[in-house]
């Protein structure tokens, strides 16, 4: 093995543990966002965290990039995404 390839399968080492302890040390003092603006977990504060429901996101841009109904369809909501762009 050369020093490269040494040295990309420590960092993913590294990487993986640092992953874990953000996630485990962080656990409820942060939630991911997948709105540009964090739309999405202002929505889900005001819907008290609902577990079903059904949104219509007109100019959806991207499924996941900036994404205000993603959240929500991971959560098992359904809907309509629309946008102009195919």
């Amino acid at each position: 093995m050369d020093n490269t390839a040494i040295l990309k399968s420590k960092f993913r080492t590294i990487l993986r543990s640092a992953k874990g302890w953000f996630r485990s040390s962080h656990q409820g003092y942060c939630r991911l966002s997948w709105a540009q603006e964090a739309e999405d977990l202002i929505l889900d504060k005001y819907f008290k965290r609902r577990q079903s429901g059904f949104y219509v996101d007109v100019g959806a841009h991207h499924p996941e990039r900036f994404s205000n109904t993603r959240l929500f369809h991971l959560r098992g909501w359904r809907g309509i995404n629309i946008d102009a762009m195919p």
